[in-house]
């Protein structure tokens, strides 16, 4: 069994991979924003980043990740394999490439046994503890790997939908009962003392794209209330934590657009670029706890909505596992 210390380490490797990832991406659209007018998840037919032999999508953190080596290294595919399974699959993987990092939550079962004297007998008290611990596995792009079945590099037949998919995202804004006000003006916020979003008018929209970005980044707000998911909202503009909770808005957005089948552009959504950065900076954990902040955030909007069929199982978690350890 690992020792804590041990564990420590390989949570420390994921947080500064992931975040030295991210300040790589941010860092790259403030250098450079024409080269990332590219959506933040790259999509095949409805699929972000996916594992390719079992076509089951990667988790949020994961397939922001992943799409962000699609472009940086211009894969053709978002499909990735671990090395076992390319070589299962009768590959192998390409002299000198190297592997990419994702992640998943292992829960721990701890089983505590104590011993209770009473004046004439002893018992004994069972208590079982569960924790989740972060580790992580590699995999690889299919175009870093070589031998496999050419229907790996052959894109996917477009799948037909009776369900248009701004209908969608429609339905998500009316089920999920957020309280919404449109009128003509040139912010959109969320009050919490009045729990309420306020929008422009949809005509003011550039496009439909930016439409759904916005409000579903303002639902992304109305998750944290108190009645809800009960996050830290009232925050001065330019602290931290008000940096920290923007990211957790635009990520759930991200995340619920994707769902949708609806692209959010990278440059779009670049307004608190040197906000983020610097939190990213002085905090190694900061994304990835926005980020899975993001990701409750955009499944209790699926769930009010009831549409948690979009959330599809994904990989990551088939890997989860569950070891029971007695104390």
């Amino acid at each position: 069994m690992k020792t804590n210390t041990s564990n420590e380490g390989i949570q420390n490797k994921i947080y500064q991979s992931i975040t030295s990832t991210m300040i790589e991406l941010l860092e790259g659209i403030k250098d450079n924003p024409q080269r990332w007018e590219r959506p933040w998840i790259i999509s095949e037919n409805g699929k972000g980043a996916h594992n390719a032999q079992s076509k089951r999508p990667y988790s949020g953190i994961n397939q922001l990740i992943l799409s962000y080596l699609c472009l940086k290294y211009d894969y053709q595919f978002n499909r990735w394999l671990t090395f076992k399974q390319v070589s299962d699959l009768g590959g192998k993987v390409k002299k000198g490439e190297k592997s990419t990092m994702i992640m998943f939550s292992k829960m721990l079962v701890r089983k505590e046994i104590n011993d209770l004297i009473e004046e004439d007998h002893q018992e004994q008290e069972i208590s079982i503890r569960r924790k989740f611990m972060l580790t992580y596995y590699n995999v690889f792009n299919v175009s870093q790997c070589e031998g496999l079945d050419p229907n790996f590099y052959i894109p996917y037949v477009k799948a037909e939908t009776d369900i248009h998919i701004i209908d969608l995202a429609e339905n998500i804004i009316k089920n999920c009962n957020a309280k919404i006000q449109y009128c003509e003006q040139n912010e959109a916020f969320y009050s919490g003392s009045l729990d309420l979003i306020n929008l422009p008018l949809r005509s003011q929209f550039k496009s439909v794209a930016s439409f759904y970005q916005t409000v579903f980044h303002e639902i992304g707000h109305w998750t944290g209330h108190p009645d809800r998911l009960n996050r830290k909202l009232f925050n001065l503009f330019g602290s931290v934590d008000y940096a920290r909770e923007e990211l957790t808005a635009e990520m759930c957005s991200i995340f619920v657009n994707s769902l949708c089948g609806i692209d959010i552009i990278i440059k779009n959504s670049a307004v608190y670029i040197d906000d983020w950065l610097q939190v990213l900076k002085n905090d190694n954990k900061a994304f990835l706890r926005s980020t899975m902040q993001a990701q409750t955030a955009a499944n209790y909007i699926l769930q009010l909505s009831g549409m948690d069929y979009l959330r599809q199982q994904v990989t990551e978690d088939v890997a989860e596992t569950e070891n029971l350890i007695a104390a």
